[in-house]
């Protein structure tokens, strides 16, 4: 309720793009200001969902490779007469084997993700290095950790969760740029002697038609 873009007028790229050319004319006075510029910032962003596509997409072979063994092993067991207990609670669980072997799939990818998801953005591979003040200046824009988060958080506002490791995890990409044009948007109003003039820029409408 308190984005300035709407969901389904924009998508992430246009909200990316209306990130650099508008708050990105200030690049200095930001990374000043809030610690890291908006460029670098969407740069960062993008790299981390990438991150976790390659994460992902490096694994999915084993998960569907688990999921398959689960779901033959289901068949067998319908065709088996005697049954151990161990077995009989399988298919009393599972109502057909394409269940037991999404169930198997999920299970795989919920034990091996924790494990290749998280990662410190200073590890990622930006056109210059993120330094240690731009990573932890992105966290304090849009993230949250178990030090911070409360039950009134608004979790909406933060889609990065940060690990007691430094390492991080990002939430829905269009959600992530829509708070960090908003965050980057209070920075600016709340320094009225440098970024003065950002308060009437940062308003002003951009045409993506």
């Amino acid at each position: 309720m308190y984005s300035e873009v709407v969901r389904g007028a924009a998508y992430p790229e246009q909200t990316a793009q209306r990130i650099i050319e508008i708050q990105g004319h200030f690049e200095a006075s930001f990374k000043s200001n809030a610690g890291i510029s908006p460029s670098k910032a969407v740069e960062v962003i993008f790299l981390l969902i990438k991150h976790a596509e390659f994460a992902y997409n490096s694994n999915c072979g084993e998960f569907h490779k688990y999921g398959n063994i689960h779901k033959e092993n289901y068949e067998r067991l319908k065709q088996k007469r005697q049954l151990d207990e161990d077995e009989r609670k399988i298919l009393e669980t599972f109502g057909d084997a394409n269940s037991a072997g999404g169930f198997a799939f999920f299970s795989k990818l919920n034990e091996v993700m924790p494990k290749v998801l998280p990662v410190h953005i200073e590890s990622l591979a930006t056109q210059e290095p993120v330094s240690k003040q731009e990573a932890d200046a992105l966290k304090n824009l849009i993230g949250i950790s178990k030090e911070t988060i409360n039950q009134n958080t608004e979790i909406q506002r933060f889609p990065m969760y940060v690990l007691s490791s430094g390492k991080v995890l990002i939430g829905n990409l269009s959600n992530c740029l829509d708070v960090l044009w908003d965050n980057f948007e209070n920075v600016a109003k709340s320094d009225t002697k440098n970024l003065s003039i950002n308060n009437v820029a940062l308003i002003l409408p951009l045409d993506f038609s």
